[in-house]
């Protein structure tokens, strides 16, 4: 398979990528965001959550088995970088899974490849929950409470709080691949089949859990 175009990088008005390119995002103030720790290491190295081109996983079947699902655990990480127009953002998502208790948490932002959040939109979405090995590729995700920077009100603030809780837990599947310290992982589809060929790949890297403040 080759890889192909993503669409997960938010989509830039003409009128915007102007004002990027003509004001420069250096100029652009970020807010003061309080980030777990978590999220603050993959941003400060966020070169290294970058898929490489000749990365195994890049050509293998979604779903191959490698390794054991059951000896998945810690903190994983990836950049998606492909985009139409390229201004020097990433969509970042970030894994902490912890075996011990079948907690999970599920960060999602978008920053920059220079290691902040993006200047035009510094939100930060958690998703904490359980989860659970389905097969011998597939995981199932329940998401029970959301945490986000912004507020009811709509503005972005610079700590995580909670939104309205979920009534029952939301189910999240997917098709993962292990292999040691990376790990192939389609969230929201359980077969090869639903993978889209054409997207980026989404290829984690694991790394070290900082201690959560």
């Amino acid at each position: 398979m080759m890889k192909g175009r993503s669409h997960v990088l938010p989509i830039l008005s003409a009128g915007l990528v102007a004002f990027l390119t003509g004001c420069g995002l250096g100029m652009l103030p970020t807010p003061d965001v309080d980030l777990p720790s978590t999220v603050q290491f993959v941003l400060d190295n966020a070169q290294g959550f970058r898929s490489a081109e000749d990365d195994p996983l890049q050509t293998i079947d979604p779903g191959t088995v490698i390794d054991d699902l059951a000896d998945l655990s810690g903190c994983w990480a990836t950049m998606f970088t492909d985009a139409e127009i390229d201004v020097g953002a990433a969509f970042f998502v970030v894994y902490r899974f912890d075996p011990e208790d079948g907690s999970v948490t599920r960060w999602s932002f978008v920053g920059l490849q220079t290691g902040r959040l993006f200047p035009l939109a510094p939100v930060i979405t958690a998703e904490h929950g359980t989860y659970e090995i389905t097969g011998e590729n597939t995981l199932l995700l329940s998401i029970e409470r959301l945490e986000s920077n912004v507020n009811e009100a709509g503005q972005v603030t610079g700590t995580l709080g909670p939104t309205a809780p979920f009534a029952v837990p939301y189910e999240r599947p997917a098709l993962v691949t292990l292999s040691g310290d990376s790990m192939l992982l389609y969230i929201d589809i359980a077969t090869a089949d639903d993978a889209d060929e054409e997207a980026e790949r989404p290829i984690f890297q694991q790394f070290d859990c900082p201690t959560e403040d």
